[in-house]
């Protein structure tokens, strides 16, 4: 297992200059891809230079350019590769190649589905045949309006904690609250063990407690 797949995606992320390879055969690539899941760096480095072009086609694809995932589209894509890598069984005979445009397509399409989804919820909520919304269904135009100053109070919430958490508490934030990884998934990406990873989630939500406590001091 390498150490902190994460930071190596961040460093993969701003390689812009892809060395030249030689073409391998199935059984060549699946020894690199054996080599690379074992932790050396090097191996690690020949396949992301290898499939930098498919990741960042993947990337920059025009479903994304206007999203709000378009700045992160390109990490998320990286993440999926690494996960790919780990995730891949030779024995089966798919070619990497096939497998891993796959997966970092999945990925990329699901986390756009999840930002329109949110988006719809916020901007667009569902009409009733009576041209009423369902936060005025539920609880009338008073009800609607807590909710919209909730779902403000939760960004205020984060924006005002984020920067006293660790990068290691964002990761996990990001991983399994909004790309609904479990803990374990995250202790393989991360390169460490799933305690540590419990640890850490719960110490970033005494933080995110104590930053709600904070902005609800007033209410």
């Amino acid at each position: 297992m390498y150490e902190n797949n994460k930071g190596i995606a961040d460093k993969m992320s701003s390689v812009r200059l892809v060395p030249k390879y030689a073409a391998l055969t199935k059984a060549e690539e699946d020894a690199l891809i054996t080599r690379a899941v074992r932790g050396e760096a090097q191996a690690m480095a020949e396949m992301h230079a290898r499939y930098r072009g498919l990741i960042v086609s993947e990337a920059h694809a025009s479903y994304l350019r206007n999203a709000a995932l378009a700045a992160d589209a390109e990490n998320i894509a990286v993440l999926a590769f690494i996960e790919a890598l780990h995730d891949y069984d030779p024995k089966h005979g798919a070619p990497f190649a096939g497998f891993v445009k796959a997966r970092v397509h999945h990925a990329l399409y699901t986390e756009f589905r999840r930002e329109r989804r949110l988006w719809e919820r916020t901007c667009h909520p569902e009409q009733g045949a009576e041209g009423r919304d369902v936060w005025e269904r539920c609880g009338g135009t008073e009800d609607m309006a807590e909710r919209a100053d909730l779902r403000l109070l939760v960004r205020g919430i984060l924006r005002s904690v984020m920067h006293r958490l660790t990068e290691r508490e964002k990761e996990i934030l990001s991983l399994h609250y909004f790309r609904d990884l479990t803990l374990r998934r995250i202790a393989v990406l991360l390169g460490t063990s799933a305690s540590a990873v419990s640890k850490s989630k719960a110490n970033l939500l005494r933080k995110l407690r104590a930053g709600a406590e904070g902005e609800c001091a007033w209410c």
